[in-house]
Parts: structure tokens; sequence; C-alpha cells
């Protein structure tokens, strides 16, 4: 009696939750069934996919919410559908037919904040999706995005060590890091962005990486001036499969990874961890440590109804180096330094310098579809960071008095509420709200062995924010898709706290960062005959000032130094890019092309100022900003199913507004004027495939202070080349053994990154299994 009352409450409740359905058989161009296809469908509004996989003949079935329209995607390994499905309702009985195609990924869900299919997006944007990072067999997040167009990636040391992103010849901080569409970003930094945090981010569990170039501050607000780079984590969908790996080689590296998902109907997950343990380094005391998970789970109350929830930690260590300088004692020559070992010392072992850092980042949301055509979605978003940096007298060169002692604590918290209206066919209306509160804890303590002598301090500061945006896709005829977007935000700072250390800003006006107002505007315009879409795009963005760099104070040796004006402007810019995308051959051949022009009209700079009620003598200040512009030229090609290619060249030109070398340059710092790069990849067989990767930069300029001020050396760029391969075993039908291999710097070419030395030819080699 039992069993049968609660067969009949599931097959209920089953039947309760069942929505819109959409079915068929997945095949390739000759109609050979195709087993394990990832099929996808965003309902209008969402930028989360419902997805499951095709079985052994092809066929595939699976429930959506209600909505007015759908996107759908679907791929496997090699192949994928030319461009995104639109649907107006459910859609039983399909064929889908995949084929080799230069760009596989055929959706984005950043350069508009919703999904898009990527011809209605007037944006310049990339996509690198799990399959490629598979066969590349990348480990960290910044190495993985190397060969995009348009950003920089500038590694200082081996892994584990401070990176940069650098996108279209701007600065770190005017990047947006985000995950699933949430800031990502430390609020203890100097910048309040993600720079401290970039080293750390390893390929765990992504469905793909969008890096999206241009304003994007009308959607996602602070840091977004040069662009965004979006992790979006795999949402599960489909019978349970997953990996695991065991990796090692060189630099002492270990890499272990655990990564299962799946679902059907109304509940889907994912769930990975990983393990990276770098025992040696460049120089055989470079440390590195780092475990994270990822997780992600959706689970549909009914046809209108789900709540999802996500979960991203990291934990990491490393010794770290001092790092390079000029050399003293020596006569350097008229106008610009030769970056050689002749002129400046690179970085020298630190044998008591330690930094770890935690980060943990969870989600919860509600989707909830009203009407056909209106739909609302709650969420809650937490980073917390915390980072300690301890360094002692070891060491060469100017070192600490005892072991100074620094730790930062910050909190980011999100309540987010929107509202999606897709009134008409290509017709939007995205309305939204966000609150932000951050909070910055900063402990510092020298560790002075007299208690008479001792200094300690503790920092504590919250902010909070209240944001409005709006954005609206219209269809004006034909192809044209225009998009235009708002934001208003305005902050409220709570009074300071200082603990243990002199008060430095009793003085003077603690008010609020003024009411950041930003706005977008993007237009496509797709020529289907052809295969050709014309796309501009052109914004106002902005950063607000972080928080310690309007209270930041630095305690060294005992001794206090104030950095920070409570009294900071945000940065503000002008950004413009304009383009086209070019299909060939049934969309086998992607070329494209964009012009970029971004102008900051003003930013937070750092240099010596003029004495004023904080008594500082350099820090923090308002200054004229920089100004970039350039040329950014891909191409992708798939000819069949057994090459893949391709390329891009960037040309960056920056030009700063005052000179920052005593020599008189006005080009930017760390940014390279050209870039090219290349990737192949071929399937030998159908279990056999390898990939190259090849990274070719100019010279760039990079100031190391002498006697006088800042100088200016020029280093040449990097020329890397790396090859990974894979070979797969079938063990059953649902099980494969995998062997692979990457090898980094196969050309060995030795290289200092901003005079960090960088490593030469190494490899590891590993074995996954697949379920």
């Amino acid at each position: 009696m039992n069993t049968r009352i609660l067969s009949f409450f599931f097959t209920t409740l089953s039947l309760i939750a069942a929505g819109p359905q959409f079915s068929g058989r997945v095949e390739d161009a000759q109609g050979i069934a195709i087993a394990g296809a990832r099929i996808s469908v965003y309902p209008a509004g969402a930028s989360n996919p419902i997805t499951t996989t095709s079985n052994k003949s092809g066929a595939f079935s699976f429930d959506v919410p209600e909505s007015s329209s759908y996107l759908l995607t679907a791929e496997t390994n090699n192949l994928s559908l030319p461009q995104g499905l639109r649907f107006e309702g459910p859609a039983p009985g399909l064929v889908l037919r995949l084929q080799p195609v230069a760009q596989r990924s055929s959706i984005t869900v950043t350069a508009d904040g919703l999904a898009t299919s990527v011809e209605d997006s007037g944006k310049a944007f990339d996509i690198l999706d799990k399959e490629a990072l598979s066969r590349r067999n990348e480990i960290f997040f910044l190495e993985s995005i190397r060969n995009t167009p348009g950003m920089q990636v500038q590694q200082t040391g081996g892994p584990g060590s401070i990176a940069r992103i650098v996108t279209r010849g701007l600065r770190t901080s005017d990047t947006a890091v985000l995950i699933d569409g949430f800031r990502f970003r430390d609020t203890t930094s100097t910048q309040g962005d993600a720079g401290s945090l970039l080293s750390d981010l390893l390929v765990v569990n992504p469905d793909r990486f969008e890096a999206c170039r241009g304003s994007e501050s009308a959607l996602y607000g602070t840091n977004a001036i040069g662009g965004t780079l979006n992790i979006v984590t795999d949402s599960g969908g489909g019978a349970t499969h997953g990996q695991v790996d065991f990796e090692g080689g060189g630099l002492g590296l270990f890499r272990g990874l655990a990564k299962a998902s799946g679902g059907q109907g109304r509940f889907q997950w994912s769930g990975s961890a990983i393990h990276l343990n770098v025992l040696d380094g460049i120089d055989g005391t470079d440390r590195y440590r780092n475990s994270g998970t990822q997780s992600f789970a959706r689970f549909a109350l009914n046809p209108k109804t789900s709540i999802s929830t996500r979960l991203f930690t990291t934990e990491a260590f490393s010794q770290y180096n001092q790092g390079p300088g000029a050399k003293s004692g020596i006569v350097f020559p008229a106008g610009v330094i030769p970056g050689t070992l002749a002129f400046y010392n690179p970085q020298a072992n630190d044998p008591d310098a330690r930094r770890a850092t935690r980060t943990i980042m969870g989600l919860v949301g509600l989707d909830r579809q009203l009407t056909n055509k209106l739909s609302l979605r709650l969420q809650y978003n937490r980073l917390y960071t915390n980072r300690y940096d301890a360094n002692g007298p070891g060491g060469s060169g100017f070192q600490a008095r005892f072991r100074d002692f620094n730790q930062f604590g910050g909190e980011l918290d999100t309540v987010a509420a929107r509202l999606n209206y897709a009134w008409a066919k290509r017709q939007n209306l995205l309305v939204g709200y966000e609150f932000e509160r951050e909070h910055f804890y900063n402990f510092g303590d020298d560790n002075n062995p007299n208690p008479a002598t001792r200094n300690t301090r503790t920092v504590g500061i919250t902010q909070r924010s209240s944001a409005i945006y709006a954005q609206q896709q219209f269809q004006l005829f034909g192809g044209l898709i225009l998009n235009l977007s708002g934001r208003i935000q305005d902050f409220n700072l709570r009074q300071p706290n200082f603990y243990g250390a002199p008060a430095f800003y009793e003085k003077g006006d603690l008010s609020s960062p003024p009411r950041a107002v930003t706005g977008d505007a993007s237009i496509a315009y797709l020529i289907a005959r052809t295969g050709t879409k014309f796309r501009a795009h052109m914004g106002r963005a902005y950063r607000a000032p972080s928080l310690y760099e309007r209270f930041g104070t630095a305690l060294f040796s005992g001794r206090y130094s104030i950095y920070g004006d409570p009294n900071l402007q945000p940065d503000r810019a002008l950004s413009l890019d304009f383009g086209f995308d070019q299909y060939l051959f049934a969309s086998k051949a992607k070329v494209a092309a964009t012009y970029f022009y971004t102008r900051l009209q003003q930013v937070v700079g750092f240099g010596p100022v003029p004495r004023e009620p904080y008594g500082r003598t350099s820090g923090y200040y308002n200054t004229g900003g920089a100004l970039a512009r350039g040329v950014e030229l891909s191409a992708s090609l798939q000819p069949t199913r057994k090459l893949s290619l391709q390329t891009a060249y960037t040309y960056t030109g920056t030009l700063e507004r005052r000179p920052i070398f005593l020599t008189g340059e006005l080009q930017s710092q760390r940014v390279f004027p050209h870039t090219y790069s290349l990737t192949a990849s071929y399937f030998f067989t159908k279990n056999f495939d390898a990939s190259f990767d090849y990274f070719n930069a100019s010279s760039y300029l990079v100031p190391f202070f002498v006697s006088t001020g800042s100088r200016a050396f020029r280093f040449e760029g990097p020329r890397k080349a790396d090859i990974a391969a894979r070979y797969r075993i079938p063990v059953k039908d649902r099980y494969t053994l995998e062997i692979f291999t990457r090898l980094e710097n196969v050309n060995n070419r030795t290289y200092y990154e901003a005079g960090y030395q960088t490593p030469g030819f190494w490899g590891t080699g590993g074995i996954r299994f697949r379920f």
C-alpha cells in the first residue's frame, strides 16, 4: 500500500513539474546518429540553460520552463550547430544536424546580460568552450585566454605568481572579472578589482569562458571599462558523466581533479574539486598550493518556478620573490634603457616571504515565469576573501626589520532583482536593481619583540550602494538589432573605524563617492545571404575608487605611510568600437576585424602629492587618463572534422596624458603594441588529437626606479609555443581512459616578463578517466 502511495505521489509530482518539451535526434551531415551530444535550451531572459545529452541512437527529450521564446544550441567534441536556433514555443521531433563550424558556441550570456544569439549582438567578444580547454589541457584560467584578441596576459614568474590582464591597452582594474555574471573582485585590493585573485583562478569546471571587449559598466557596474571576463560554470544536465585526472611533471607540479554532472528533468547539478601542488617552481623554492571546488544545482519546483545555487571556493599558498629593479652604481644610457641583465637585477629569492588567499563565493537564486512574456529573477550572492602577507628580514635588498604581517579581509554582498519582458519577437526589455555591501578589513603587525615600540593597526570600512539599470533590445527592420542600456548607481559610506593606529582621516570631508551614471549602445546588422555582420558599440564607463585608494595605509618596519584620499572621484571613460564578422563556406570559416578607441577622461593615479590635511607626501590622487586605440583581427577555420585553426593579431597604441618616465616617453607601461597568436588542433584519429599554441608579442616599456625617478626599460616580448596531446582508450560503452600531456615553451626561449624570469621548457603528463 505504501509503495503504491509513493509511486502515485512521485508520478503526480513529475506531471505537475513537467513543462513544454523539446525532443528529437542529433546526427552529423551524413545522417549518422551522434551519441553524447549536448543540447542546451535557454528560455527568454535566462543565462543558465536547461541541458541534456543524446543517447546511443542520438535521441533526446527534456522538459523546459514555460516561456515566450527559446534559444537552442547543440554541440559535441568537434561538431556544432552553425548558429543558435530560435523557437517561439516547444519543439518536439527536431532533427539537429551538427557540422564542423568556425565558432562552436553560438550563444553568449555575457555581452547583453542574458542569453543572446551571437548574430544579434553588436559587441566584440570571444568564447572559449570546455572542449577547447580540454584539448589544450589548460590548468590556469589566465593561460587559457592568452590568445584572445585584444587581451594581454602577463605572469610575473611561475605558477601562482602575480598576474595582470591588459584589455585594449588599459589597466588590470579596467577589466571586470565575473563568475556567472556576478562581480568577482577583492574589496581590499589596492584598486578593488580581481588583480590579487587572478593567479589563483584554475580551470576547474567551466562550461566556457566569455571575453567581451568594450564598455560594459551599464550592465556590470564598476571596473568594466575595457571589458569583462565571465567564467560560466557547468550547469549540469543529461546522463551522469564526469572525469578524474592525475597529472604531474616539471616544476615539481602535481594536479588532481575530479568532477561530475548530470540531472534529467527537474534537477540539474554539477560538482568538482581540484588540488594543485607545485613543489619547486622556477628557482626550486617557489612553492605553490591551490585547492578549490565548484558546484551548481538547479531544481524546478514547477514549470514556472526554479531555484538554483552555486558555490565557488579557492584556498592558495605561495612563496614569492623579491621584485626586479635597476642596478645601482652604474651609468645608464640616454633615452630608453635596454631591458638586459647588464642594467637590471631580475627577481631574487626571498626565503621568508609568504602569501595565502582564501576565497568563498556562494549564490542562491529564484527564477519565476510570471506570464508567457514576463520573467522575474531574484538572487543573492556573497563573496568572501581573506588574504595574508608575511615578510621578514631574510633576503637581499630592502627588507623588514622583524616580520611584518598584514591580513586583508573582504566581503561583497549583492542582492539582485530583475524583470525581463519579451514583448515581441527580438524585442526585449530588461530592468534590474542591485544592492551591494562591501566591507574592507585590514590588520597589520610589525611583530617588534619590544612591546613598547610594537605597532599594530586594525581598519574596518563599510560602503553600500544601490543601482538601477535597464536594457532595451529592438529589432528595427530586417537584420538590424539595436541595444540600448543605462545604469544609475548611488553610494553610501559608513564611518570608517581605525584601531591601534593614528587617526589619519579625522580631518577633511569623508563623503560618499558621487553618483555614477553610465550608458551603452550597440548595433548589429546581419546580411544573412552573404553571412556578413556589421557591428558597432559605444559606451560611457566608470570605476568607483576603491576603499584602499580612499583610506589606504601601509605598515613597514614600524612605520606608517598614508596613501589614501577619502575625496577621490571615480575613473571615467568613453569607448567606441566598430567592425564586422564574415562567415564563409557554410560557417566553416569566420573572419573578424574591429577598430577600438578608449579615452580615460579621469583616473586615480599614484605619486607625489602636495601636503594636505592628511599629511601625505605620496599617495592616490585624481588626474587625466590615457588614450588607447587599435585594431583587432582574427580568423577561425574548421575545414574538416579533423582540423581547427584560430589566429589573431592586435595592434594597441597607447598615449599617456603626461609622461610617466623621466625621459618623457608617453607610451603606457607594460603594454605590448603588437601581439600575434595561433592555435591549431588536429584529430589524427577518432581517439588521438593534438593542439599547438603560439604567442608572439613585440617589445614594451617597463618602469624601474633609479636614483632620480622612473626610467623606461625596453623588454623583449614573449615568444612562446606550447603543444598538448591526448589519446583515448575506450574501456566500455561509457568509460574511457585518456593519456594526455602538455609541453610548455617548447622553443625553450628564456624571457623576462617585466623583469621577472619565466619558466623555460617544461611539461606535464597524466591520465584521465572519463565516465
